[in-house]
């Protein structure tokens, strides 16, 4: 395949033969910094036009990214410091893989490549006890909150699902959880050290997202460089073959062949790994390509032309059970499975669905939970009965019966907010027109029945020349239905304190 020349300006410049390429005189430095940003090796590609004097200006913005990128790497470098530091200090194994320490070892200094977030490596038995120390020092959970049981199956999951726990720690910075070390033991100190199982995690780590980056490919060249005489590679195939990525493996050393020019070891030319090159050499073509076909979209079809045949398998069996994160809310076994299969269920309706509309509401309806559905079904055929018997009945008693006491209980905020929503949600995709009264009847008849002490709010204005009247439910001071509009309203008095 012909590789494009912008691939010799990725790599910091050769020791022995310094920059692979020298763009012609009528070349434009501007179009080949917008392809280095979209290949994902901006840095480099700048440092290298800087070197051949065809950079940027110093107050363009592509310098301005550059320094930026310093800036946060250095942030990044300082807040992993202080976290292993700190959970070394507690008790906890921690070592940092890849991040800021692969590009010191691998590049000229930090600014050279782009660095998205901090991974540590854990062993899997000391992972709860680093979330819960974690979470003690501030970090927040990039989704829900972890129960023991979630993390006991989070971490029983094998290394081909690629499993990790992802933290935030202020203001925004991604922290994950790794413990899928690919040699035979627990690395003693630097993962680095371990030639053979460290390659193999690059290439591993290459192949989860399907090397959709130019860096991730041009971590795995620099590091043959600079430590490919020291890799013991009977080891390092016998690594894979015993892991399960031999085909990354393999995969991931063609993709550097092509691209680099680099001759493939003697142990990728087994018929066995013809396919795995084919693949890899596939994965280099689409890298470079401007157009990229559907699957490549999709972070799953990804992985699984990544997988071998087992892989794939075991992959497909376990999409159908509940993943660990479901166990976090603490169901039965049997409530956890049926929400598995209700959430598969909706999203294969989703996928078949024709109409553009009913398949983003059945995408969005995936993320709720069996109450959830029992609130919306509630809500449907009490909008229907109050819609239809505010002619009939007066007002005053639909009122009452939507004030009716229940027993008090403790209220949840965020129970609140979400029983407002779904109201919201069944009244706008209800059959029947629903405007702001049948809308805010049910809702407070629902919230006095948890408990909330909610108020019907009425409120009316004048609007090119005509009297419009609004109605929406309070709880805490705040407008829960309608939130914004009801400031337009002028605020009626209860009927009892009109009469006083």
């Amino acid at each position: 395949m012909a590789v494009t020349p912008i691939v010799g300006l990725c790599l910091p410049p050769h020791p022995g033969r310094g920059i692979e390429w020298a763009p012609p005189a009528e070349w434009s430095a501007e179009e080949a910094l917008a392809e280095a940003a979209r290949l994902g090796a901006l840095p480099a590609v700048i440092h290298n036009l800087r070197a051949l004097d065809r950079g940027p200006a110093g107050d363009s913005a592509w310098t301005d990214r550059l320094r930026r990128n310093y800036a946060h790497n250095l942030n990044l470098q300082r807040q992993e410091t202080g976290l292993v530091e700190r959970l070394n200090r507690a008790g906890v194994d921690c070592r940092p893989i890849k991040g800021p320490g692969l590009v010191e070892l691998l590049y000229p200094d930090l600014s050279w490549r782009g660095i998205a977030d901090i991974d540590l490596l854990i062993r899997p038995e000391q992972v709860e006890q680093a979330y819960r120390l974690l979470k003690q020092w501030g970090l927040k959970d990039a989704a829900g909150s972890w129960t023991g049981v979630g993390l006991a199956r989070l971490t029983s999951e094998p290394d081909d699902f690629f499993p990790e726990l992802v933290l935030v720690a202020p203001p925004a910075t991604i922290v994950e959880l790794h413990w899928d070390w690919v040699g035979e033991s627990f690395p003693a100190g630097s993962p680095v050290q371990d030639r053979e199982a460290f390659l193999l995690y690059l290439c591993r780590h290459g192949a989860k997202h399907f090397w959709a980056s130019m860096q991730r490919v041009c971590d795995i060249e620099l590091y043959l460089r600079k430590f490919g005489e020291a890799v013991d590679w009977k080891r390092f195939w016998t690594l894979a073959r015993n892991k399960g990525w031999e085909r990354a493996a393999a995969a991931s050393l063609e993709i550097c062949a092509v691209l680099f020019g680099r001759a493939p070891h003697q142990y990728q030319r087994r018929p066995r790994l013809w396919a795995s090159r084919a693949m890899g050499r596939q994965a280099a073509r689409l890298l470079l390509a401007p157009d990229r076909p559907w699957w490549w979209r999709h972070q799953v079809t990804r992985r699984l032309r990544v997988y071998s045949w087992s892989q794939r398998l075991r992959r497909c069996a376990g999409w159908i059970q509940p993943p660990p994160w479901h166990w976090n809310l603490e169901l039965s076994n049997r409530a956890t499975w049926v929400r598995r299969y209700r959430r598969l269920a909706l999203a294969g309706l989703a996928l078949a669905c024709p109409l553009a509309g009913w398949r983003r509401r059945l995408r969005k309806s995936v993320d709720l939970e069996g109450r959830d559905w029992w609130i919306l079904l509630r809500a449907a055929v009490l909008l229907a009965v109050v819609r239809a018997g505010l002619g009939v009945v007066s007002f005053e008693t639909w009122r009452r019966w939507a004030q009716a006491p229940r027993a008090a209980a403790e209220t949840i905020p965020g129970q609140v907010e979400r029983i407002a929503w779904l109201v919201e949600a069944a009244a706008n995709h209800h059959v029947l027109r629903m405007t702001c009264l049948p809308r805010s009847l049910v809702l407070l008849r629902l919230l006095t029945r948890l408990g909330a002490p909610a108020e019907l709010k009425l409120g009316v204005r004048q609007h090119q020349g005509r009297l419009q009247a609004h109605a929406w439910v309070e709880w805490q001071g705040r407008a829960l239905n309608q939130s914004g509009r009801q400031v337009d309203f002028a605020e009626l008095a209860p009927a009892r304190e009109r009469r006083g």
